[in-house]
């Protein structure tokens, strides 16, 4: 998928910083100008290890901190010493006394939970969804660094929010429960950052240079996510406590604001700063339907004018993220504590598992396979002397992408199938590695984004990406978790079921998505 800007320029392309994305680079750049270090992919990458280890980290035990909060509060009301009222102490009421806990991986606990997790994730995405456009073109007009900053603190903000309901939950209650996802979305949360990490890197690379960046930026992702959980496992079993897993999240998230804030280049130069601020200075004063219609965010990707592969590729392309991204956070953990028994020091190994494999396959399959592609298109390309060597090139990449997206989503709905029929730990855990081989399609939808618009309006188009997820990830908890709930008593797999309908629908899409042949003089579709 190339935009007009790309399709001209693919030759000349110049970003606002260059970098070579060669295994030898220096992590901070070599060349400096006026005592400043040249922005590299590698100034962001470095760091989201850290950032998505902290993330990492909270995965498991933030679902065993729910349920245990939980869990008390249903065996308090089993027991008749109090009424148990969900909605009401979610408010903030304060509860008694808990008496000692006898099983809580029961469904009607895991009912409870699923829903006051949908609940507080819809409040986390909603928040998102809410300031995604502002975030993607104030990163415009003012840098990624900003937009980082802003991240860290609202990182440390909401896991400090936890620890006070840990600590002082007889005094305050949980109200800070609610106050913890609404404060981690309107402060740039994780979707916003990682739109913002997609910009950084968009800004030091050319379009030939991207699908491998952003591979790498997910195989940085999965090695936090690889060590976050296994460490956070270790730090539950050593100390018996969960909050000493927020207190390590909240030194990450501090020393990332200090990398940010000593240590790492702007990646957008100030020319490209300008540009935007003019463009937003000479627009006219938005009207009030246009002030509150986040969808308006989206319009960026209605100004792409693919050349290069078919006409409707954007809005099906943008319809295949959304898809993917309602299966971000299906509730496998709660799923599996339910099944076998599990508690977060076993999801925590198993989240690690999961993250190894996708880093493995980032980092060895993925490379093989484009290797293998390479080879075969070039002997392909000698023997065809009809097409110009730039148009076969982008043919070859925009092929190249749209093969990895329909094996992706192919191999998770197949993966998501297997996880619901499997009755064993073993079949679990097999069907799981086999449903994270879908990763691979992950670094292809990015680079065949990031192509529609010109250099300056990248913040805001992976602004519009934010917008599409959090949105789907409303949905998504909204409506899975709801099933979920609903059927844990009856057919707890019904989910799954659901989920593979989802990934089989954006692998039926995904064949909508080709490159097209054009002459020189073809208009822009």
């Amino acid at each position: 998928m190339v935009s007009k800007s790309a399709n001209t320029s693919d030759s000349n392309y110049e970003p606002s910083t260059s970098s070579s994305l060669d295994e030898t680079d220096p992590l901070l750049g070599a060349g400096a100008e006026k005592g400043k270090s040249k922005a590299s992919p590698w100034h962001v990458l470095v760091p989201l290890f850290f950032i998505t280890f902290g993330m990492g980290a909270l995965v498991a035990p933030m679902v065993q901190f729910y349920t245990d909060i939980f869990c008390n509060r249903y065996y308090q009301a089993r027991a008749g010493t109090s009424s148990f009222d969900v909605l009401s102490w979610v408010v903030g009421d304060t509860p008694p006394s808990l008496p000692d806990i006898k099983d809580c991986a029961i469904p009607e606990v895991q009912a409870i939970v699923s829903k006051i997790q949908a609940i507080l994730l819809f409040i986390d995405s909603g928040s998102t969804f809410l300031m995604a456009s502002f975030y993607g073109s104030l990163s415009d007009r003012h840098g990624r660094r900003l937009v980082f900053r802003i991240f860290a603190i609202g990182g440390i903000l909401t896991v400090l929010c936890y620890i006070a309901v840990a600590k002082f939950q007889e005094w305050i209650g949980v109200t800070l429960l609610l106050v913890a996802p609404l404060a981690h979305g309107l402060l740039a949360g994780d979707v916003i950052t990682v739109a913002a990490v997609q910009s950084y890197i968009s800004d030091c690379t050319t379009p030939e240079q991207r699908t491998v960046a952003f591979g790498r930026m997910i195989a940085f992702i999965l090695a936090g996510a690889i060590v976050g959980p296994t460490v956070a496992s270790i730090v539950i079993l050593k100390t018996g406590s969960i909050v000493n897993v927020f207190y390590l999240v909240i030194v990450i998230y501090a020393g990332f604001y200090a990398h940010v804030t000593c240590f790492m280049p702007e990646s957008l130069d100030e020319q490209a700063m300008k540009q935007a601020r003019m463009k937003a200075a000479q627009g006219t004063r938005p009207s009030i339907w246009q002030t509150f219609n986040i969808f308006s965010a989206l319009s960026i990707i209605g100004k792409a004018k693919p050349r290069h592969i078919s006409k409707y590729a954007v809005p099906i392309l943008a319809a295949i993220q959304f898809l993917m991204a309602v299966l971000g956070q299906p509730p496998i953990v709660l799923y599996a504590m339910l099944m076998f028994k599990w508690t977060a020091y076993e999801n925590g190994l198993l989240a690690s598992l999961i993250s190894l494999v996708r880093f493995i396959v980032i980092i060895v399959v993925l490379p093989q396979v484009v290797t293998m592609l390479q080879n075969h298109w070039q002997q392909q390309t000698s023997s065809d002397s009809t097409t110009s060597e730039d148009d076969t090139k982008i043919r070859h990449r925009i092929l190249f992408d749209t093969t990895m997206v329909r094996v992706g989503l192919g191999i998770q709905m197949f993966g998501l199938l297997a996880i619901a029929i499997a009755t064993t730990e073993t079949a679990f855990i097999w069907a799981l590695v086999i449903e994270c081989l879908s990763v691979i399609s992950q670094p292809s939808v990015r680079s065949l984004y990031t192509t529609l618009v010109e250099p300056s309006e990248v913040g805001a188009l992976c602004g519009a990406q934010a917008v599409l997820e959090s949105s789907a990830t409303m949905i998504a908890l909204t409506a899975i978790n709801f099933i979920y709930s609903a059927s844990v008593n009856t057919m707890p797999s019904l989910f799954l079921y659901v989920c593979a309908g989802v990934s089989g629908t954006g692998f039926l899409l995904s064949f909508l998505i080709h490159p097209v042949t054009h002459s020189p003089d073809t208009p822009l579709a």
